[in-house]
């Protein structure tokens, strides 16, 4: 029914839209310099991973997963490409625009920020060893 009222061009901008969207993620990640990315994006799919992590690379592109999921704000999946662990971004939804892609970059941004300033904290920075009293 959709087709027959609208035609075929709405449906064929759409799906333009969300490819360029991810190719626009892609291309952005990739001037961080700091990821590593799968191949160029044919479709509305990216896979990435944060690479400089000081110790474990897929713990820590777990836990970011992990942490961009439990924020709600997105939602996306894990992947390996030959036996290495993924994040996959793939954009579907109509309601999925620049405005939406450009959030997802910036948690990403921020919760690697956080992790690598976590990590850079010296012992006597996140506890406190005496108290005054």
């Amino acid at each position: 029914m959709p087709l027959k009222l609208f035609g075929l061009a709405p449906f064929r901008d759409a799906l333009t839209e969300k490819i360029l969207l991810a190719r626009y993620f892609y291309e952005q990640l990739a001037e961080r310099g700091d990821f590593q990315l799968g191949p160029y994006p044919e479709l509305s799919v990216v896979v990435f991973r944060y690479a400089k992590a000081p110790n474990d690379t897929e713990k820590f592109n777990k836990q970011l997963l992990d942490s961009l999921m439990r924020d709600g704000r997105v939602a996306l999946a894990s992947t390996r490409l030959r036996g290495v662990y993924y994040l996959r971004m793939c954009v579907l939804c109509f309601r999925t625009h620049l405005k939406e892609v450009d959030l997802l970059l910036e948690m990403v941004d921020k919760n690697v920020e956080t992790y690598l300033k976590s990590v850079s904290k010296k012992p006597w920075e996140s506890q406190q060893l005496y108290s005054r009293g």
